[in-house]
């Protein structure tokens, strides 16, 4: 019954099940581990701040984020020399399924890390080469990130860096 009250109080703490979020840190202790956003929470304003505010209302204070990747569709769209809403829209159709990974691949080549596993509830904005370091999340079972995610997380970063 407690854990429905805690539901009620903290809007949107669907996102950050308690249980789900034990799974992700113990995978990331246990890695020394850092985290990246490449949602769409990094979009938002003080997106750090607020995912902090969850992550810590669901048991896990000042879980080891260090950056966000950049928004590339944001990022592009910004110059005053991009083309009226109707013809981006029209090319960003013919970018999109491959966005998130583009945006992945832009922070890897900036920060090279040794090991890296990429976490999201759909594979279809990765690049095929990234296949092998993502675990996905299954949002039909809307079960978020559970024990058998966090063993997939731990097989990929126990690879040896040379081979990623």
């Amino acid at each position: 019954m407690l854990r429905q009250r805690s539901l009620e109080l903290i809007p949107n703490i669907k996102y950050f099940d308690p249980a789900a979020v034990a799974c992700l840190r113990e995978v990331t202790e246990a890695h020394n581990a850092s985290l990246v956003i490449s949602s769409d929470w990094r979009g938002a304003r003080k997106y750090r701040s607020r995912i902090v505010w969850y992550a810590t209302q669901a048991g896990w204070p000042n879980p080891p984020i260090i950056d966000r990747t950049t928004d590339l569709e944001g990022e592009l769209w910004k110059s005053t020399a991009a083309p009226p809403r109707k013809e981006r829209m029209a090319i960003f159709r013919e970018l999109r399924p491959w966005d998130r990974g583009i945006e992945v691949e832009a922070w890897l080549a900036k920060y090279p890390v040794g090991r890296y596993a990429i976490v999201d509830d759909t594979v279809e904005p990765f690049l095929p080469f990234q296949e092998p370091f993502i675990v996905e999340c299954d949002p039909r079972l809307n079960l978020g990130f559970t024990q058998k995610e966090a063993e997939a997380v731990d097989r990929i970063l126990r690879i040896p860096a040379q081979t990623q």
